[in-house]
């Protein structure tokens, strides 16, 4: 497949050596003034976006009105206006391939867990230096965000409870007896992810040593891949299970913004 990817930082790096070790061929460049051009003057199979992420959704919708299949890292959007934008092409158009990056959610006792339907306590604790403009809960917060969506197995969650500010959060969010609380730094040197699941079967913990982040990385973009080959929407964290996610995240990030 020919591959389009915008952005090349340091885990979009990854994203384009995966690709090629799979055997598809990626096309690299910075976001463009005129992405539709680019997209239109080469023949493209797919849309990989890891650029900044203020350039998420005009990249979306770029590639989306070009009729060309999209990953995109999250957040997929910055605004509520944005997110209704994008549930209303996932409603209308409900064939166009998306699929937003989420590693864990590939995790296969992630995905068992999910099926057992138990009421959960999920507890995250997540660091790292990210853009002070853009802060914890759009850069940290929103995958374990989007975790609590899939493991809890729904499309709303509850906000309970948040403290603290943008850059620096405590939230607890709850659904049906299952409850996540989240704690998110997003200017720390060191970068930190722990992790707690605990319910009926027992409890999983899982951090940087032992979860394999490029590894998961890679099932993912093979299972997007598929999907564009097949012509069928992602079964996991499709467009409308990510604005979802985005629908609770805004809710969370509009708390500090009163």
């Amino acid at each position: 497949m020919n591959i389009t990817q915008f952005g090349y930082g340091r885990w979009g790096q990854n994203h384009a050596r995966i690709l090629r070790a799979l055997g598809h061929t990626v096309s690299t460049i910075d976001v463009p003034n005129n992405p539709t051009r680019v997209l239109a003057e080469t023949p493209v199979d797919a849309v990989i976006i890891t650029a900044s992420s203020v350039a998420h959704f005009p990249l979306i919708m770029e590639a989306h009105s070009c009729g060309i299949p999209t990953f995109c890292e999250k957040p997929i959007c910055l605004t509520t206006d944005q997110r209704l934008q994008l549930q209303g092409i996932a409603k209308l158009d409900p064939q166009w391939i998306f699929m937003a990056g989420h590693q864990l959610l590939f995790d296969p006792e992630i995905q068992g867990s999910a099926r057992s339907h138990s009421p959960w306590y999920m507890a995250s604790q997540r660091t790292g230096a990210v853009p002070r403009d853009e802060g914890a809960i759009l850069s940290l917060a929103v995958h374990d965000i989007a975790l609590a969506h899939f493991l809890f197995d729904t499309e709303t969650l509850n906000v309970e409870f948040v403290e603290g500010n943008r850059h620096n959060a405590r939230i607890v969010l709850e659904n049906r007896g299952s409850t996540a609380e989240i704690l998110v730094q997003s200017f720390a040197n060191i970068r930190l992810r722990h992790l707690t699941i605990i319910g009926r079967r027992g409890s999983k913990f899982l951090s940087p040593d032992n979860w394999g982040r490029y590894d998961l990385l890679k099932l993912e973009l093979k299972a997007f891949l598929y999907c564009c080959t097949a012509k069928c929407q992602p079964a996991i964290n499709n467009l409308e299970a990510a604005c979802n996610v985005m629908k609770t995240t805004l809710e969370v990030q509009e708390r500090f913004d009163i």
